[in-house]
């Protein structure tokens, strides 16, 4: 797992080159740009959403096998939790047509406070929940999840 801003992205895609097309999707983007689903190049793609951020009893930890998740805050702000998916119980078996499984609570995790400008990039072993709340009161969050194919990325 990486995070940072939009503005600073060398050491993402000087280590992973195949994210560079996702952070150029981003980069370009027009912040009005509807909610939706985009075609990116390669077999990535993002989608566009709007929502509201959530309680954690509310969002569980999940983990892709097939895409790894640029997520990029385009407005307001979230908080992420992240941890090792090696060290938690599945909660929901992996489904390889939505490319997800689902996990029950760990017992300790990382925090990250994702704001507008803002990105993480969540590979297959970091389980992750995020659209969480970071104040006292749900908030409105825009956000575009790129999705970057495993397979062609290459090794570090």
């Amino acid at each position: 797992m990486m995070h940072g801003s939009l503005n600073n992205v060398d050491e993402a895609i000087r280590k992973f080159a195949r994210l560079e097309p996702g952070f150029a999707f981003l980069r370009g983007m027009s912040p009005e740009l509807a909610d939706g689903k985009y075609e990116i190049s390669e077999g990535a793609y993002a989608m566009v959403s709007t929502y509201q951020t959530a309680s954690p009893v509310e969002k569980k930890f999940e983990a892709h096998r097939k895409y790894i998740d640029l997520q990029y805050v385009v407005a307001g702000e979230e908080i992420a939790h992240v941890t090792d998916v090696s060290s938690l119980a599945t909660a929901e078996e992996y489904d390889e047509t939505r490319d997800v499984a689902f996990f029950h609570d760990p017992v300790s995790h990382e925090t990250i406070v994702l704001r507008s400008g803002s990105f993480a990039v969540f590979h297959p072993e970091d389980a992750h929940r995020p659209g969480m709340t970071a104040g006292s009161a749900p908030s409105t969050v825009r956000k575009v999840v790129v999705k970057i194919p495993v397979e062609a990325l290459p090794k570090p």
